[in-house]
């Protein structure tokens, strides 16, 4: 029944129904007895027919969902029907003068009383839907439900064999033709009543179900009242206002059937439909851009290496990456950074002709090159993307450029399998962004140098296992008195079969692969152990310097572990100075939250190569930090280019306003010695006081002279 449709039919009868109910008093009796008895007698045995095939189909419905997740509503439900079946059945017995031999099979039966157990039962199921407010609860085990239909069996056979309700409830021991006493209305007025408590509970609750179910509920109350109203004006049991009677609670039976197979058995079905179909959108598709993700990718790329195979002709699968989307991405906001990403695909599907474009989650995309005539032909069409994707992105008034980098691999040159090309083309893009390039095609060198990396990433995380890094410590001098005030903690690796790697070649995979984080908090530890261990051996105390990297300082609990690593190693934290560069700061509104809850401790904060990134002069005069350190590119070439000197003595003048320290890294020679010196530079460091010392030599050559 649609819904819409069959509210106003549904009110149309119910009010029908009300009105031809209010009307029983003015109809005669003797109308009755002018349609003849037979009719009644099959009418009866029609309806009874039909109420005993819906409830026990429902019930039917209800032992087949067994096995499902139920709910105890739904199994109360069953139950009301399997109840209503039996005595519908033992109604349909007495109708249909059932015999066996010369005798019937059911012969003193209680109408009446078998109508009011039903009705009864109905009513009970109504007051509990109404007032219980609907849970999810497990079902009651086997036992129960057998336990109950085997007392509910025992008590309809003591129903069928006692004559002694017949004869209480009316007057002669005939049931179909006698009058019915006065217990007849107060019995059946009682179920009316508590009806009407029923219709009241419904709608009471009716905000803990949809609409729908609701107004079936309260419509099949409706009809179960027009029912009782009906049997209220019966004067013997085959009249005309019993037939009405037992009609109107078939279509309440109906109603009810109808909400059992909608709630328990539809709804369930439909909703695990609607599940099933998300799960295989999230199995194929990326959710932020709506693309196919890599499953559908690897899926059409197979496609398409056989038709390119058949044909003869090459297939290309380009990866791009929007670069530095992190940063965008935590500067505007994750919701802004998504609609980026959503553009962006919808700009390269636009340029695809709406298909061969895929996801591969968060900033890249993949597409499928198809129709290539020759290489060149490919990297022209490759330029051509990239082009498109620079084109300014529009986002809530905001105007956004990006760039990408790209990696490609041709079938059949880079792979032949779909998996094969994907990782080809990842591995190209990789080195295309290393390199600095906007694409890069692959090529077997890059396959043994991603191994390599690959390795590489392997034996950091074996070394800092088995403790194969190890510290040196650079002085920092004073240049106005020439002692030492300072050291800076510098990472080294000792390799077990390559020996000794530079930090050039094994930091910035550990910042890629994220290993950067568990070396850089071992780092700040050793060295403030290292720190402590001079102090407690009587030595001037010296400040420290560790540096941070970025993805340190994007940590949520980083001022948390530095203030762990301290009063672990019972290091001054006036002793520690963490060094950051310019580039750290991105987003200065979060890295200002950061620097203040470091500061909080106690701890020094100087800025790294100061003059190469892109700090603000606005947001340096408000951040928290005591030190610039000059980059040594500058430094170097103190001597050979005036625009260095330039930069130099206007740091150190600018750092003086501001009141913060300065220190130049990479000082060689006594000439920029001098200058530095010229320019009030607080301290210096670099190979002309000393090259980074192991823990002992730094000890027996700066420490010991000033204990």
């Amino acid at each position: 029944m649609n819904f819409k449709n069959g509210y106003h039919k549904s009110i149309k009868l119910v009010l029908a129904g009300l009105f031809l109910c209010l009307l029983t008093p003015w109809i005669p009796g003797s109308l009755s007895s002018i349609v003849n008895q037979q009719f009644f007698h099959l009418l009866g045995l029609g309806i009874s027919l039909v109420s005993m095939i819906i409830c026990l189909s429902a019930y039917n419905q209800s032992r087949m969902q067994a096995k499902g997740d139920q709910t105890r509503n739904g199994q109360y439900f069953s139950y009301v029907f399997f109840a209503g079946g039996l005595l519908e059945l033992l109604l349909f017995l007495y109708y249909g003068e059932i015999t066996i031999g010369n005798e019937r099979l059911v012969d003193s039966i209680d109408v009446l009383v078998i109508i009011f157990m039903a009705r009864l039962i109905c009513v009970l199921c109504m007051l509990f839907l109404g007032f219980k407010l609907p849970a999810k609860q497990k079902p009651f085990p086997r036992w129960v439900s057998f336990t109950m239909g085997t007392l509910y069996i025992s008590f309809l056979m003591l129903i069928l064999y006692n004559n002694g309700i017949t004869e209480y409830v009316f007057s002669s021991s005939d049931p179909w033709s006698q009058t019915i006493n006065s217990t007849h209305y107060v019995v059946h007025a009682s179920l009316l009543l508590f009806f009407v408590f029923a219709l009241a509970g419904i709608i009471f609750s009716r905000k803990k179900r949809s609409k729908e179910i609701n107004f079936r509920l309260i419509l099949g109350v409706c009809f179960c009242i027009i029912s009782q109203g009906f049997i209220l004006r019966v004067t013997y049991v085959q009249d005309l206002f019993f037939t009405f009677s037992m009609l109107f609670q078939l279509i309440s039976y109906i109603i009810f059937q109808n909400i059992y197979y909608n709630v328990y058995i539809k709804s369930p079905l439909e909703e695990q439909n609607v599940t099933r179909k998300k799960l295989d959108y999230m199995a194929h598709y990326d959710e932020t851009t709506g693309l196919g993700n890599r499953r559908s990718l690897l899926h059409y790329v197979s496609g398409c290496l056989e038709k390119a195979e058949a044909d003869g002709a090459l297939l290309g699968l380009l990866v791009i990456n929007i670069s530095r989307f992190k940063i965008i991405n935590d500067s505007l906001g994750y919701i802004l950074g998504d609609q980026l990403l959503k553009q962006t695909g919808e700009r390269l599907l636009d340029y695809q002709g709406g298909k061969e474009v895929f996801s591969l989650g968060g900033d890249r995309y993949a597409i499928v090159m198809t129709g290539i005539e020759s290489v060149e032909m490919l990297h022209n069409r490759v330029y051509e993307i990239l082009e498109r994707v620079k084109d300014p992105i529009f986002i809530k008034e905001r105007e956004l450029y990006i760039t990408s980098s790209a990696g490609v691999s041709i079938y059949p040159y880079d792979g032949a399998k779909p998996d094969e090309l994907l990782r080809n083309a990842n591995t190209a893009l990789y080195f295309a962004k290393n390199e600095g390039q906007d694409f890069n095609r692959y090529t077997l060198s890059m396959k043994r140098e991603a191994q390599e990396s690959l390795q590489m990433e392997h034996d950091i995380r074996k070394g800092l296992e088995r403790k194969e890094f190890y510290l040196e410590y650079q002085p920092q001098m004073n240049l106005a008195t020439g002692e030492v005030v300072g050291v800076e903690a510098l990472v080294r690796w000792n390799h077990p079969r390559r020996g000794r790697i530079s930090p050039i070649d094994f930091i910035p995979l550990a910042e890629e692969c994220g290993l950067i984080v568990p070396l850089g908090e071992w780092v700040l530890r050793e060295a403030c152990h290292q720190n402590r261990m001079w102090q407690n051996q009587g030595y001037k105390p010296l400040t420290i310097s560790v540096n941070l990297s970025i993805q340190q300082f994007q940590e949520v609990q980083l001022a948390e572990r530095i203030k762990r690593v301290l009063q672990e190693t019972g290091l001054d934290p006036a002793y520690l100075e963490l060094e950051i560069t310019e580039s750290t700061m991105f987003d200065m509104t979060q890295g200002m939250k950061v620097l203040e809850s470091i500061k909080k401790l106690g701890v020094q904060i100087s800025i790294d190569d100061f003059g190469t990134g892109y700090s603000s002069l606005h947001y340096l005069k408000n951040l928290p930090i005591d030190r610039l350190k000059i980059d040594q590119s500058f430094v170097r070439e103190l001597m050979v280019d005036r625009n260095n000197k330039a930069i130099v003595s206007t740091i150190t003048s600018m750092a003086k306003h501001l009141q913060l320290k300065v220190t130049a890294e990479g000082v060689e020679n006594e000439d920029q010695l001098l200058f530095l010196q010229e320019q009030h530079c607080n301290d210096a460091q670099g190979y002309f006081f000393s090259r980074p010392l192991a823990s002992v030599d730094f000890e027996s050559r700066f420490l010991k002279a000033i204990a």
